[in-house]
């Protein structure tokens, strides 16, 4: 037997914690003096307290940690829970991240509110594009949806074309197409290719004819903060009386530098004819 100080310092916990696990009935002292009401512990009741204080770190109200403590699971039935809460909970910090990401590019955006109006764009012809793709599609016209699926088809489109670099004339663009009745959007990720180009499989080619009026705004900076620059042309084109298609694209520039801020990214929109 231990004094419930020397446990304490043992279990790296507070004797005022070991008293209150005492009371809900999670951490019984192994003895109570009926004199002097001193509590001792057993040091094998360490393993105890170091599966209640892992539970209560993983979130578990002190209820659930009673609960699960009393079933008496073995160590590989309670290491198998604690695995499952763990995903779980790195999963919650994983969404909570992603949220705070977006809330911060919003705030982005608000700031820059008073900007939009001096935003400068330019119009410009782009003549006719040949585009080796792999296509995808988000549910929603939403950052947090579009971002892994252009992702993935750009990790899956670099793999295909791995051994077919010199059929590549320019660099990277995704094109986007609004799906008919708001059912989300069509996402290809691309590289420009000869038009002779003979494509593995797996890759499509897809033709974009020339655009006589395209609107363009360059992009400096990380991708999370491309929904700003998506406003900023909008903004633009609305103030100058003109309407976007249902399309767009993003030409990569320059997107090699370690440093996103110094990343380089033309944003197009062809307009509907007056």
């Amino acid at each position: 037997m231990i004094s419930i100080g020397d446990f304490a310092r043992l279990g790296r916990v507070s004797v005022r914690q070991l008293r209150h696990y005492d009371a809900m009935g999670l951490l019984r002292p192994a003895r109570v003096d009926p004199w002097t009401g001193y509590r001792s512990y057993d040091v094998d009741q360490l393993q105890r307290l170091n599966r209640l204080l892992t539970l209560k770190d993983l979130g578990l109200s002190l209820d659930e940690v009673r609960q699960i403590l009393d079933q008496e699971l073995t160590g590989s039935a309670l290491a198998a829970l604690l695995r499952h809460r763990h995903e779980a909970l790195a999963a919650q910090i994983q969404a909570d991240t992603a949220r705070l990401d977006r809330v911060a590019a919003r705030l982005r955006l608000i700031e820059r509110e008073s900007t939009m109006s001096q935003t400068t764009i330019e119009i410009k012809h782009v003549p006719a594009l040949r585009l080796a793709v792999v296509r995808g599609r988000a549910p929603e016209i939403d950052s947090a949806e579009i971002s892994p699926v252009i992702q993935h088809g750009f990790a899956t489109l670099g793999q295909a074309m791995a051994d077919h670099r010199d059929l590549v004339v320019g660099p990277p663009v995704a094109y986007y197409e609004d799906l008919p009745d708001g059912a989300g959007l069509e996402c290809c990720a691309g590289l420009p290719v000869r038009a002779d180009a003979e494509l593995p499989d797996g890759v499509e080619a897809l033709d974009l004819p020339a655009v006589e009026r395209m609107a363009t705004y360059l992009h400096v900076g990380a991708m999370d903060s491309i929904s700003a620059a998506y406003q900023e042309l909008g903004t633009g084109i609305a103030q100058a009386g003109d309407r976007p298609d249902n399309t767009s694209r993003e030409v990569y520039i320059d997107c090699d530098a370690p440093d996103q801020a110094q990343w380089i990214t033309e944003i197009q929109m062809p307009l509907v004819d007056r």
